[in-house]
């Protein structure tokens, strides 16, 4: 679902990907970051800590800015693009490569022959909400 939204929001991404999606994979590396980025911006199962502050914080006389990233050993991580969705160490996901390979092969199958957009009257605002608890789903709008 949140790819299908980052299409909608992003429709000039799209075009980037389809036009891409002729190439095999080793050669899509912009397909491949589409799929690392849904994991990053909203994990199917957003359990665990948080991984970032959404506000600027100090803890134990640290200063920690908004949207910073923590290294494993607590130090500020200065890159902001960090995939953790899998987790790291002996703890990672052993079904990682399952979900990566069907991501990349639903995303790519679907670029490939459908142009996501809004409906052709669609002049409402656009809203997505979404709930998070043991999964993220979309909210029931009534």
């Amino acid at each position: 679902m949140i790819f299908f939204l980052a299409c909608l929001l992003h429709p000039e991404t799209q075009k980037k990907a389809q036009d891409e999606i002729d190439l095999d994979r080793p050669r899509l590396p912009f397909v491949d970051g589409i799929c690392n980025e849904v994991s990053r911006w909203m994990p199917v199962g957003p359990l665990g800590f948080p991984r970032a502050t959404s506000e600027d914080n100090v803890y134990e006389g640290y200063f920690i800015p908004k949207e910073r990233f923590l290294n494993s050993d607590g130090s500020l991580r200065e890159d902001p693009i960090l995939n953790s969705a899998f987790g790291y160490g002996r703890r990672i996901c052993p079904g990682r490569y399952l979900v990566d390979t069907t991501m990349f092969i639903v995303v790519a199958s679907v670029l490939s022959v459908f142009n996501i957009k809004r409906k052709d009257d669609g002049d409402g605002p656009f809203c997505y909400t979404y709930t998070g608890s043991a999964t993220i789903r979309h909210m029931v709008y009534s």
